[in-house]
C-alpha cells in the first residue's frame, strides 16, 4: 500500500510540474496544432500512469474476480482531446467503455480510475476532468453532441480491440440523417447566441461563426455521411476541396487554434472571447513570433485583423460548402428508402415487406422529409399491400409514431399523407369504413373518419400548450401515464358509431380491444385503451347534465374513473374531442363547466387517497400570483384562502 501511495504521489508531484510549465509558457511562443498535441501527448501519458496504478489496486481487491476477455475496459480521448486540439485550459474529456455490464471487476477498476483522476488533475491542479461511462448497448442512443465527441475518440489505455469496436458500431449503426440535423441546428443555435458573421470586432473563437466549432461541424458532416471517424473525414475533405482550399482550411484552423491557446495563457484563464483589449497585445506577440507582419503598431493590428478575419471566414465558407455537399447527397435510409436532396424516395420498389409502406410514414415524420413523385406513386399503387401488415410488430410501431407526431415534422403531415395515398384505410380498414360516415347528431362537422384526425391534431395542441407551461396543460399532461395510448385512443373513440351510434361507447370498446390486440398491446394497455373509449363522454356529458359542484356529482365521476391519471387522459380527449366537432360547440362556459368537474373530480380523488395539505394545480397558480400582489400578507393564509374556494373561483 505504501509503494503505490508513494506511486501515486510521485506521479502528483509530475503532473503539477508539468502543468508549472505549460502555464509558464511564453505567449509569444505559443503555437497552434504543435502546441495543442504536445499537451494531449503529455496528458496522455499521465492518463495512462492512472491507468496502471488503477489496475494494479482493483487487481489487489477483486483480482479474483477478473476474467479475461470478459472483465475488460478502455479508456478512450474524446472529444477536443481526442482530436489533440486542448488549450492550455480545455477540459479533458474521457469515456469509459465496459466490454461487460455489471462486471464486478470492471466497476471496481473504473471506480479507482476515476477517483485517481480527479485526486491527480482535479484536486491537486486547475484541470478539469469531463468523463462519460459509455457501454456498447448506449451508443446509438446518445446525443448527437456525445456522438460527434465519440467520432473523435482515440485509445488511451485499457482494451484496445475494445476501443475499435466503439468506432465501428457507432458509424455502422449511426442515424446520419439525424446527426446531420442536429449539428445544423447546433450551430443555428451557436450563431443566434454569440454571432452569425465571422466579422465581428470580439469574435467567440470557438463557438462564433468562423470559430473552431464551424471547421469540427465541417468534418463531422462529413464522417457522418460517409461513417468514419473524425480522422478519416480530413481525408474526405482533402479530396472535395481544391488543393488550395483545402491548403487555406488547414493553415486557416491552425492560426485559430493558435490564437485561442495564446487567449487561454494570457488571460490566464479558459477565455474564448478575443476581447478588443488583447487586439495589441496579441498583434504585438504574433509579430515576434513570426504570425503577421507590419512595420508600426497600427500596420501589425491591421495585418493581424486580416489574418484572423481571413482565416475565420474561410472556416465558415467551408462548412457552408461542406453543407450543400452533404445536402446534395443521397443518403440510404432503412428499410430500402433514400434522402435525395431532402426528398424521400424508394430504392426498392418491391412492396415486399409489406411493412414498408407504413416505415415511409415513419421516415418523413422521423425527418421532415418531402415525398418525392416516385414515393407517391409507389405508396398510391401498393396501398392495400397495407392490409398484410396489420399484425406487423414493425408497421404497428410505424403506425403509432405516425399517430403521435414522434419527429420534425410538423404534426398530422405524414398521417394526413397516410391517408390521401390509401394506405391508412388499407391498414385500419375500422377507420376506413368511418372516413365516409356521417354521424346523425348535426352538430358534427366532419364525418367519423375525418373527426378522428382531427381530435388527435387538437390534442396535440394541448400537448404544445403543456409544453409551453400553460396553465392547466402543463400539470394535466405531466399525469400521463402513457401518451401513445391517448393519442390512439382519441383516433378510435368514435369508430363504433359506423355499427351503432346509440352505444357507440360499448361498440368502441370491442372495436378497442380487436385494434389494440393487433398492434401488439399488452393486456394492461388493452384494458387502459378500453377504458378510455368506454368513459371518453364521461366528463362532457356529466357537465352539460348535471351540477358539477354537487357532492353526489363528484362522488359518481370519481367511482366512474378511479384514479386521478385516468381522470387527467380524460380530461385531454374531452377538450381534444369536443374542440374537434364544430366551429360552434364547446365554447367558453361549457369549457369551464368541464374544467370545474375536473378540479372538484381531482379534489375527491386526493381526499380519497389521504393527499393532506396538497394544492391542487390551479390553487398553487392562484397563490403566486396573490403572493406578488399581497406581499404583507403570509403565506399561509394566502393558501388557507385559495384551498377554500371553489375550483370556479380560485
Amino acid at each position: 500500500m505504501a509503494d503505490w501511495q508513494e506511486k501515486v504521489n510521485t506521479l502528483i508531484a509530475q503532473v503539477k510540474a508539468w502543468r508549472q510549465k505549460i502555464l509558464q509558457t511564453p505567449p509569444e511562443r505559443v503555437t497552434g496544432w504543435a502546441f495543442s498535441q504536445a499537451i494531449s501527448d503529455e496528458l496522455d501519458g499521465f492518463v495512462r500512469a492512472i491507468y496502471a496504478l488503477a489496475w494494479e489496486r482493483a487487481m489487489a481487491k477483486f483480482g479474483n474476480r477478473y476474467l479475461q476477455g470478459h472483465s475488460e475496459v478502455a479508456l478512450l480521448a474524446t472529444g477536443g482531446y481526442g482530436r489533440k486540439e486542448l488549450s492550455p485550459f480545455s477540459d479533458i474529456d474521457i469515456a469509459f467503455v465496459p466490454l461487460e455490464e455489471d462486471d464486478p471487476f470492471v466497476d471496481a477498476l473504473l471506480r479507482e480510475c476515476f477517483r485517481l483522476l480527479v485526486t491527480v488533475f482535479m484536486d491537486n491542479t486547475d484541470l478539469k476532468v469531463g468523463y462519460g461511462y459509455r457501454p456498447l448497448a448506449d451508443l446509438t442512443s446518445l446525443d448527437s453532441q456525445t456522438q460527434a465527441a465519440l467520432l473523435d475518440a482515440r485509445f488511451l489505455a485499457g482494451y484496445e480491440p475494445l476501443a475499435q469496436k466503439v468506432q465501428r458500431v457507432l458509424t455502422e449503426q449511426l442515424d446520419v440523417l439525424r446527426f446531420l440535423r442536429d449539428r445544423e441546428w447546433e450551430r443555428f443555435a451557436a450563431y443566434q447566441r454569440f454571432h452569425a458573421s465571422p466579422f465581428v470586432a470580439e469574435p467567440h473563437l470557438k463557438e462564433g461563426a468562423g470559430g473552431l466549432r464551424d471547421g469540427q461541424t465541417a468534418l463531422w458532416l462529413l464522417a457522418a455521411l460517409h461513417r468514419v471517424p473524425t480522422k478519416d473525414a480530413w481525408r474526405r475533405l482533402k479530396k472535395l476541396l481544391p488543393p488550395d482550399r483545402f491548403s487555406a482550411f488547414r493553415d486557416a484552423y491552425d492560426f485559430l487554434l493558435c490564437v485561442r491557446n495564446w487567449l487561454h495563457l494570457t488571460a490566464g484563464r479558459r477565455q474564448e472571447v478575443l476581447l478588443r483589449e488583447y487586439h495589441h497585445r496579441i498583434a504585438f506577440d504574433f509579430r515576434d513570433g513570426g504570425q503577421v507582419m507590419g512595420d508600426d503598431e497600427e500596420g501589425m493590428v491591421r495585418a493581424f485583423h486580416r489574418r484572423l478575419f481571413e482565416a475565420m471566414s474561410t472556416l465558415h465558407h467551408t462548412l457552408h460548402f461542406v453543407r450543400h455537399f452533404v445536402a446534395d447527397a443521397t443518403i440510404p435510409l432503412p428499410d430500402g428508402f433514400l434522402c435525395e436532396k431532402g426528398r424521400l424516395t424508394v430504392g426498392k420498389m418491391s412492396p415486399e415487406p409489406p411493412e414498408r409502406l407504413l416505415k415511409a410514414f415513419e421516415l418523413l415524420q422521423r425527418y421532415d422529409l418531402k415525398p418525392s413523385a416516385v414515393l407517391l406513386r409507389w405508396l398510391s399503387e401498393n396501398a392495400d399491400e397495407a392490409k398484410r401488415a396489420q399484425t406487423s410488430p414493425e408497421a404497428a410501431q410505424s403506425f403509432l409514431s405516425v399517430l403521435t407526431g414522434d419527429g420534425d415534422a410538423p404534426f398530422g403531415k405524414a398521417l394526413r399523407l397516410m391517408e390521401q395515398t390509401g394506405v391508412l384505410a388499407a391498414y385500419l380498414p375500422e377507420w376506413g369504413e368511418a372516413s365516409v360516415y356521417v354521424p346523425s347528431n348535426a352538430a358534427h362537422r366532419f364525418t367519423v373518419g375525418e373527426h378522428s384526425l382531427s381530435t388527435v391534431t387538437e390534442l396535440h395542441r394541448l400537448r404544445e400548450a403543456a409544453q409551453r407551461g400553460e396553465f392547466p396543460w402543463v400539470d394535466v399532461w405531466a399525469g400521463v401515464s402513457d401518451e401513445t395510448l391517448l393519442f390512439l385512443a382519441a383516433f378510435i373513440h368514435d369508430l363504433g358509431k359506423v355499427l351503432s351510434e346509440p352505444d357507440h361507447e360499448e361498440v368502441g370498446i370491442h372495436l378497442a380491444r380487436k385494434i389494440g390486440g393487433r398492434l401488439g398491446l399488452p393486456e394492461d394497455r388493452l384494458a387502459l385503451l378500453e377504458k378510455l373509449v368506454r368513459l371518453h363522454l364521461t366528463l362532457l356529458s356529466t357537465a352539460r347534465l348535471r351540477d358539477v359542484f354537487a357532492p353526489e356529482t363528484l362522488r359518481f365521476v370519481a367511482d366512474e374513473v378511479g384514479e386521478e391519471g385516468l381522470l387527467k387522459m380524460l380530461l385531454l380527449h374531452s377538450f381534444a374531442d369536443a374542440r374537434s366537432v364544430s366551429e360552434q360547440t364547446f365554447k367558453g362556459v361549457e369549457e369551464r363547466m368541464v374544467l370545474d368537474l375536473y378540479f372538484g373530480v381531482l379534489r375527491t380523488l386526493q381526499e380519497r387517497q389521504g393527499k393532506e395539505g396538497q394544492l391542487t394545480t390551479l390553487t398553487r397558480t392562484r397563490a403566486r400570483e396573490l403572493r406578488r400582489t399581497l406581499r404583507e400578507v403570509s403565506d399561509t393564509e394566502i393558501q388557507a384562502f385559495c384551498e377554500a374556494m371553489p375550483p370556479a373561483i380560485c
